[in-house]
């Protein structure tokens, strides 16, 4: 059974949104970028035919896949989805002209120094709000220029 990214990516985008106004900045750091990560892997999948949808297995796992197994797993890496949408020919990843779009997905990646934003769940700071909303910034222009790839894409 493939994992329903499209659905989680809008739950965790209102997950990120509550806990945003909540003021629980680490915790809306890793949402926001579980969202992110749950939508580039939704779009890879689509692109599939769904009895095809299945990720390539890894070569440490001892599950049994079928064999058609076939799509690359970027795991949390964002920067590996979007090249494999890239390759997919479903959004074109941001080039050097692009730098502001490196720079966000870079940002939502790795929110803190030695943070990945999955790794924020053993976070156990805090964050000046200078700081998160800088972060803010940064995954909004992500998220909008994610959607105007997506409807300009034919």
């Amino acid at each position: 059974m493939i994992e329903d990214y499209e659905s989680a990516h809008l739950e965790r985008a209102i997950d990120q949104s509550i806990l945003d106004k909540g003021d629980r900045r680490i915790a809306s750091m890793h949402m926001g970028g579980i969202a992110i990560e749950c939508r580039l892997k939704a779009l890879i999948l689509g692109h599939f035919p769904e009895k095809q949808r299945d990720w390539k297995p890894n070569p440490k796992s001892k599950h049994q896949h079928s064999h058609h197994c076939n799509i690359f797993n970027p795991g949390h890496d964002l920067h590996q989805a979007l090249n494999e949408l890239d390759k997919l020919g479903v959004v074109k990843a941001p080039d050097e002209n692009n730098e502001n779009i490196q720079d966000a997905l870079a940002t939502i990646q790795n929110p803190l120094p030695g943070y990945s934003f999955i790794n924020l769940r053993y976070y156990g700071g805090s964050l000046e709000a200078l700081d998160y909303e800088g972060w803010e910034t940064q995954y909004q222009i992500f998220k909008t220029w994610l959607d105007q790839q997506l409807l300009s894409s034919p």
